[in-house]
């Protein structure tokens, strides 16, 4: 997946390794639209949206969505941590890198029926923050200290990436630092090319639910 321009529908799973045959293996999923669950869709009135979206299942919103040229207003990363055998790998950093600029024109539409189930911990990156930088938190919200992760093959992590933005469209990856025992520092992306997106919806001609309903927020 060479740059994310939607909240595609297919979870094409990447295996991106790094370059030491006793190091890192990550897993990932293409992000999908989490938080303030919406899209803005550049150019367009709700009434361009084609087929309305009030005619559609929950299950259909996606690719839908992707469809019409949403971008998403805040996406979550699920990836896993493993080492490719049985020597520790430590996981010393998440580097996000980003490039925002002004926030995507047209009509917000918002998905209120989205549910977002969180693990106990989570990792935030405000993408349009300066700088750029990658919180964590509890279930309750609250900033907690960044964990240790230290995997093997048989001692996998999970870990889950939530990324929004206040006021910019953003196109952010993230660097992982990574090294064995004593060895030399490694970084593995994601994506391993191109760059996902997201946007704010400031600049948005309209605010709508799914439904069509005028949102006053």
């Amino acid at each position: 997946m060479t740059e994310w321009l939607g909240p595609g529908v297919v979870h094409l799973a990447q295996r991106i390794f790094g370059e030491d045959e006793h190091g890192l293996s990550i897993d990932a999923d293409e992000p999908f639209e989490d938080a303030e669950a919406g899209w803005v869709f550049e150019g367009k009135a709700y009434v361009d949206l084609k087929p309305s979206p009030e005619k559609l299942d929950r299950a259909e919103l996606d690719s839908w969505a992707e469809k019409n040229g949403g971008t998403p207003v805040s996406q979550r990363l699920d990836f896993i941590l493993h080492g490719k055998s049985d020597k520790t790998v430590t996981v010393k950093q998440f580097e996000p890198v980003v490039d925002c600029g002004p926030s995507v024109e047209g009509v917000y539409v918002r998905d209120d029926a989205y549910v977002s189930l969180l693990p106990r911990t989570s990792a935030v990156l405000q993408a349009d923050a300066d700088p750029p930088k990658i919180t964590f938190k509890n279930e309750k919200g609250d900033l907690v200290e960044s964990p240790k992760y230290a995997v093997t093959q048989s001692d996998p992590e999970p870990v889950t990436l939530l990324i929004t933005t206040t006021s910019s469209r953003c196109e952010w990856s993230l660097v992982v630092h990574w090294s064995v025992g004593a060895g030399k520092d490694h970084k593995t992306r994601i994506p391993k090319e191109g760059q996902y997106v997201v946007t704010g919806f400031n600049r948005a001609t309209e605010h709508r639910k799914v439904d069509g309903t005028v949102l006053h927020d």
